[in-house]
């Protein structure tokens, strides 16, 4: 026993002893500040050491302006560390305008809030908007604006625009605009080969779907909306029990959509309790998809880019932990715009070839779509095995 005491008293006195935690006095680090929200590797975000970072290439995303924990390993004198720091973050990116108005017609004596313009920050909850420039809501004139909105670290974006005040308002000839018809057959041909599948999307608008000719058209899938967000809760689309049943009977794999509001994390757990005791654990090949569409609202909301991106990971991440895939659904603009680039994305983009440069697993091509055993027009989809 005395001489593993002893033993113990030559280490420390000698300096043998090592602690992992304790960064030695010679060591130092340059940190950068990094933009909020961002995807980064630890090898970013220090500008500066004098030690070998063993795991540089481990990913961070700073979540806070000014408290974001890291654990930085490293290795010096032939000894590994553990460096445990906060580091800050910035955010210098303009807020986005999601709508332009090249030019507003008001009626003489009748001003109206001009500054109902739809726009979206990535950090920031409210973007503030001003009009810059005078005009005469009792003069009619043609006055140049320009629509100014800031975020709450001050980035500015802007545009020019028009405001026209008019004794009489323009009477507008509308024009019956009638969409292609895309027949299920065609979209077959052009794009079904090995590593793909062709299949629709339904919900109540289509009625009574007659699955067995659906499937002898050559339909592989077919996703089903299994609800839709009213008046703040999730209701069942009443075909949704038929839906499932005849699909699964007529040998179609399924997956299944829900058309969500949600806007913050306790609405969005209360969504995902109700989806999994609707499911209640049927088999889905295609996995769930999350429609949310309201881009409109998102002052109303109070949510920020990072916040709808973060309420998906939440649903993705409780799905997965029940099991079942998901999707996020999304047209061009959107996932362009709003949504960060996921593992699983279902594109909607109405045109014979599309020029959506990121990753994304299914394709909505059209929402006019025909096939065989549907009296209304449908959703035709092309879901990708393998996507590069």
């Amino acid at each position: 026993m005395k001489k593993i005491i002893l033993l113990l008293i030559t280490i420390l006195m000698t300096g043998c002893f090592h602690d992992p935690y304790k960064k030695p006095d010679d060591v130092y680090f340059k940190l950068n500040t990094l933009e909020i929200y961002n995807n980064y590797k630890i090898s970013e975000l220090v500008s500066d050491t004098n030690v070998l970072i063993e795991n540089k290439n481990d990913k961070i995303f700073p979540k806070s302006f000014d408290n974001n924990h890291v654990e930085i390993k490293y290795t010096y004198k032939k000894k590994n560390y553990i460096y445990k720091t906060t580091y800050k973050a910035k955010d210098s990116v303009p807020p986005q305008f999601l709508e332009y108005r090249k030019s507003t017609t008001l009626l003489i004596n009748k001003d109206r809030n001009l500054c109902d313009i739809n726009r979206i920050d990535n950090a920031s909850k409210k973007v503030k908007c001003e009009i810059v420039g005078e005009y005469d809501i009792k003069k009619v004139g043609v006055y140049d604006i320009s629509y100014v909105i800031r975020d709450d670290s001050g980035n500015i974006n802007t545009y020019k625009s028009k405001v026209y005040v008019v004794d009489n308002l323009p009477k507008t000839n509308k024009k019956d605009y009638k969409e292609k018809k895309i027949y299920f057959k065609d979209v077959y041909k052009e794009h079904k080969n090995d590593n793909s599948m062709i299949g629709i999307d339904i919900s109540k608008w289509q009625g009574e779907v007659d699955f067995s000719k659906v499937k002898e058209a050559g339909c592989e899938f077919v996703m089903i909306r299994l609800g839709v967000e009213v008046d703040g809760r999730l209701v069942k689309d009443r075909y949704f029990d038929r839906n499932i049943k005849e699909a699964k009977k007529n040998n179609l794999l399924v997956g299944v959509y829900v058309y969500t509001r949600v806007s913050n994390k306790t609405k969005l757990n209360e969504q995902i309790e109700w989806i999994l005791k609707e499911l209640n654990n049927i088999k889905l090949d295609m996995g769930v998809a999350f429609d949310f569409e309201e881009f409109n609202n998102f002052q109303k909301y109070n949510m920020s880019k990072y916040d709808i991106n973060n309420l998906y990971d939440i649903f993705n991440s409780k799905l997965n932990k029940a099991s079942y895939k998901t999707l996020l659904y999304g047209n061009k603009t959107a996932l362009n715009n709003i949504w960060y680039e996921k593992n699983n994305t279902w594109l909607a983009h109405y045109t014979d070839k599309t020029n959506y440069d990121k990753k994304y697993n299914m394709w909505q091509i059209t929402q006019n779509g025909v096939i065989d055993g549907i009296k209304s027009p449908v959703d035709i989809d092309i879901y990708y095995k393998k996507k590069d």
